[in-house]
């Protein structure tokens, strides 16, 4: 009876053939493994692109309501805003003869700031105080900031000579005074007095005053004064004519 012949295959052989399909097979497994990371990571960036599109056009500044939009970390201006927000009829300044609270004094600095844009009041402009201590100061110091502009008060004192090296110097665009202080206090003619110059202005929308070049306005609270100085009621009709929603991006754009 024939029998048959097996072949049988070295043990070495069948070794290394065995290491070979399972280092292929490992192989495979890394390559797998590579190839879907990268699949991952494209599929990753991809969402997190197609997201950021669809966030910037779902995000649009004439579609928001811009005043509700606020600022983390706090500028002054929107120091006052989160107040008003959160305390809108608390108290924030008391005076013995007024006070007015946080919502109030909010609207009052956001319709001054609009008056101020409509006098050509930019962010980092230098904008003058030479008020008393008043109402009025607080609303006009954070109306400036709602701006992004800087406000410089002003000494109530200041002969002359001062107020006009303080002007100067400063880079003064628009100076905020008032005709309503005690008799022995005058502003505006302490103005004139300090800026010759001003007597012959007519226009007070762009004031040419050699002594101050960059010096545009005067704004007087109160009674009016001379041809020179804008008056308190032109300046809030002025106001109107800048909408509210303009102070509010130029207040969201004020680096911190």
């Amino acid at each position: 009876m024939a029998t048959k012949k097996t072949t049988k295959r070295p043990a070495k052989a069948a070794a290394k053939s065995t290491a070979k399909a399972s280092s292929k097979t490992a192989l495979g497994r890394v390559i797998k493994k590579v190839v879907r990371s990268a699949q991952g990571t494209v599929k990753a960036k991809a969402k997190a692109k197609a997201g950021k599109k669809a966030a910037q056009k779902r995000w649009s500044p004439e579609k928001e309501d811009l005043s509700k939009i606020r600022i983390s970390v706090t500028t002054i201006g929107d120091l006052l805003l989160t107040a008003a927000d959160r305390h809108p009829n608390d108290d924030a300044v008391v005076f013995p003869d007024k006070k007015i609270s946080y919502g109030e004094l909010a609207a009052r600095a956001i319709e001054r700031a609009r008056g101020l844009q409509a006098l050509g009041v930019k962010p980092k402009s230098h904008v003058g105080l030479l008020l008393p201590t008043c109402m009025e100061f607080v609303e006009y110091f954070f109306a400036i900031a709602l701006c992004g502009a800087v406000a410089v008060p002003v000494n109530a004192r200041y002969r002359a000579h001062e107020l006009r090296y303080v002007i100067e110097n400063g880079d003064l665009v628009t100076l905020i005074t008032t005709s309503d202080v005690p008799e022995q206090v005058n502003f505006i003619e302490r103005l004139l007095n300090a800026l010759p110059s001003l007597a012959g202005q007519v226009d007070p929308l762009l004031l040419h005053v050699p002594e101050a070049p960059k010096l545009h306005n005067i704004v007087v609270l109160g009674k009016p004064g001379p041809t020179s100085f804008l008056p308190e009621k032109a300046f809030l009709k002025l106001a109107k004519t800048v909408k509210e929603d303009a102070v509010h991006r130029t207040r969201l754009g004020v680096r911190v």
